[in-house]
């Protein structure tokens, strides 16, 4: 059994590298099986490459990361 660190570790090192290959079908596999990396990187993707309508209707099915993703760029000038 791997130690619960190391378990996390891999799972954010996974999910920041799919962000990293724009492998975003993959991520929001991830996601949408409550990896909680996974959604935090997923929801910093679509910000990044503009994707609000996504991010919008991920936040309002309860993705918390998308909610504070959307949060943030409100506040960008």
């Amino acid at each position: 059994m791997a130690h619960p660190l190391v378990d996390d570790a891999t799972r954010w090192w996974r999910a920041h590298q799919l962000a990293e290959d724009d492998q975003v079908d993959a991520l929001r596999r991830l996601a949408d099986a409550d990896d909680e990396h996974a959604q935090r990187m997923l929801a910093h993707w679509l910000a990044r490459k503009g994707r609000t309508g996504e991010l919008r209707e991920r936040a309002e099915a309860g993705d918390d990361h998308a909610r504070e993703r959307l949060a943030w760029l409100a506040r960008q000038p």
